[in-house]
């Protein structure tokens, strides 16, 4: 809730004083909070007006991280194909600011998109695409997130158990090197799930 209020007050202030570009940013972080609070209605609400200011603005980076989000929300309520065809616009933007970060996040939540419309081999593609980048990038935290997504990626589209395994174990230990003790509990359930 304090997190809330503190993006509340800076909206208004920076609506105040003209702050077109902080605007978008505190909408943008209003929208990640009330995803985070499952509110995917208001969330999208937020993430549009943020959309719709950094147009305004002609803020691009911040275009392609909108973009995503809104991407990712529409897969969440349930309209992955409009989440695609949001996500492919913000792997374009990502790609032409040359935003390897930002491109990893939008494939990585494309890949999730094409996974809920059973478009295995796009959501592999995708899944690996982003791990590579993030490897590539050395943010292991996301790598060891990607490799156990791409194994529910490959489990899902019938690849058989042995792959999978194997991106679970290098998940696992990725995970349990940098102490990342949630997603590493994750990514062992996961496992044993197999």
């Amino acid at each position: 809730k304090g997190a809330l209020d503190a993006f509340e007050q800076a909206l208004r202030i920076r609506r105040d004083i003209g702050d077109l570009v902080g605007v978008s940013i505190t909408l943008n972080n209003l929208g990640t909070v009330a995803q985070d609070m499952r509110d995917d209605k208001k969330a999208l609400a937020l993430f549009q007006e943020a959309y719709e200011v950094a147009r305004e603005t002609g803020d691009r980076n911040r275009i392609a991280l909108i973009l995503t989000n809104l991407g990712e929300t529409h897969s969440r309520m349930g309209d992955p194909g409009r989440a695609v065809a949001m996500l492919k616009q913000a792997e374009e933007a990502a790609d032409e600011l040359g935003d390897r970060a930002a491109l990893a996040e939008a494939a990585r939540v494309l890949g999730r998109a094409y996974l809920a419309q059973r478009e295995y081999a796009k959501a592999r593609e995708c899944t690996q695409r982003a791990a590579d980048i993030f490897g590539a990038l050395g943010s292991k935290a996301k790598l060891g997130l990607m490799l156990r997504s791409l194994a529910e990626v490959t489990t899902a589209a019938g690849a058989g158990t042995a792959e999978a395994a194997e991106h679970l174990k290098r998940s696992i230990a990725i995970l349990e090197e940098i102490g990342n003790e949630v997603e590493l509990a994750r990514s062992c359930m996961a496992y044993a799930d197999l």
